[in-house]
């Protein structure tokens, strides 16, 4: 993989978690935003998905340390978490 298309993955993977964290219910965490089922949308390695994903942590993302451990976009779960604490 080029350099180019290797951004291009890790620009996609972000969007992807972005996309996910805001419309993601509790049911679907453990299944959507792992490592594993984000590597198997975009039909790459595991351990490249991680890669990318570790890269964003304290920037863009934060992680649930369980295994599998879950990676979602901080600023837009606080904001579903706040929604669902006005209902």
């Amino acid at each position: 993989m080029r350099k180019g298309e290797r951004k291009l993955l890790k620009d996609s993977i972000i969007q992807y978690v972005k996309e996910n964290t805001a419309k993601i219910s509790l049911e679907e965490l453990d299944t959507v935003l792992t490592a594993e089922a984000i590597a198997g949308y975009f039909q790459v390695k595991r351990n490249t998905v991680s890669y990318y994903l570790n890269q964003e942590i304290g920037k863009t993302f934060f992680k649930i340390n369980t295994r599998p451990v879950r990676f979602l976009v901080k600023k837009i779960f606080l904001q579903c978490q706040r929604m669902f604490m006005l209902v």
